[in-house]
């Protein structure tokens, strides 16, 4: 974590050798993160006061924070417009549940998904889950990932097999009112856990209500499939062997959706350490009627030992999966630079 160091009631010339006696050797040099911009007493020009110092060495991040110095000119506009032009989009969530059932108020409770409409730990859904019987019950242990976005929460959801033969899939209509469903790309991700090295099925994804059919596997949906598999349907992506017992996977689905034309989807998984252990695209589709609902299911008799959690659905990666912030990446050559061009100066 980095901390502010101060520098008022120094000359400039007594700040810049307090910086760089601070930055030590050379070989301990990082890289320009932030500047912030102030007018020099002696100028009207306006020049950089303040730099963030990002340190890839351990070792140096107690040295490296908040260091101040005066400096005559330096390129501060086009360092701001690099790091505008390398943030992150954030774009919009347009749903979100992690079947939270200790969270207070409308939350879920430890019962059958079927006709339960919390509110508390969602967003972006209208109406209830679909009701009636089923297989699928919301139960204790909520499911985390470090690449998750959003905070976790106890609570997730599984195949109950004390309830074979009823309904096999359930779903709840997607919000739309916000961020209308056009021609473009959309993410979504969820939590996958199994306890049993060949476990039972549990499926999420998209549908729609007019043609929903007795398995989850008929959708547009991914997750795990009987025998433990990862897959997207029924294409295995990630082989039971390749997916560990009692490890959280994050599952991602890319959705490259045409109104007017085919579509495709690139369905991703990630191991605990977020390495990528399987991915696939599927082209010539089309889901123009499927991306009404989310659907939560199986494509086969309850089980107790395969889990879901933690949906998120969005128009950017970011929206449901962490990824690494590009600017620092960009800025390692250009703020290197800068701080050689201010030691040899």
């Amino acid at each position: 974590m980095l901390r502010s160091s101060s520098y008022a009631g120094h000359s400039p010339a007594s700040q810049k050798n307090r910086a760089w006696n601070i930055l030590g050797t050379q070989k301990e040099i990082a890289f320009i993160c932030i500047g912030l911009g102030e007018t020099d007493s002696s100028s009207t020009k306006t020049t950089p006061k303040h730099f963030v110092f990002l340190v890839p060495d351990s070792n140096i991040i107690n040295k490296l924070n908040t260091i101040t110095m005066k400096t005559k000119r330096l390129s501060f506009l086009a360092l701001s417009a690099l790091l505008a032009g390398a943030s992150i989009a954030h774009a919009d969530i347009i749903l979100s549940d992690s079947f939270a059932i200790d969270a207070g108020g409308a939350d879920y409770n430890t019962a059958q998904l079927g006709g339960q409409s919390a509110t508390v730990g969602t967003t972006g859904y209208t109406g209830d889950w679909s009701s009636g019987t089923s297989l699928i019950d919301v139960t204790t242990g909520g499911l985390t990932h470090s690449a998750m976005t959003g905070t976790a929460q106890e609570g997730r959801v599984f195949s109950n097999d004390s309830q074979n033969f009823n309904a096999r899939v359930l779903y709840r209509d997607i919000d739309y009112t916000t961020t209308p469903l056009v021609t473009g790309t959309y993410y979504f991700s969820a939590l996958f856990n199994k306890s049993a090295a060949s476990s039972g099925d549990m499926l999420v994804g998209f549908g729609d209500a007019a043609t929903h059919q007795t398995t989850a596997a008929n959708y547009n949906t991914f997750g795990i499939v009987s025998g433990g598999a990862l897959s997207y349907r029924n294409t295995e992506i990630v082989s039971s062997a390749n997916f560990a017992v009692d490890t959280t996977y994050i599952g991602v689905m890319e959705i490259n959706y045409d109104s007017a034309g085919t579509d495709s989807i690139v369905v991703t998984f990630y191991n605990e350490a977020a390495a990528q252990v399987g991915s696939q695209t599927f082209s010539g589709l089309d889901i123009d009627t499927n991306l009404g609902q989310i659907l939560v299911g199986t494509a086969s008799q309850g089980n107790n030992n395969a889990f879901v959690d933690e949906f998120r659905f969005g128009t950017a990666l970011s929206d449901v999966y962490v990824v690494p912030e590009p600017s620092a990446f960009a800025l390692i050559g250009l703020g290197s630079l800068v701080l050689l061009r201010r030691r040899r100066a």
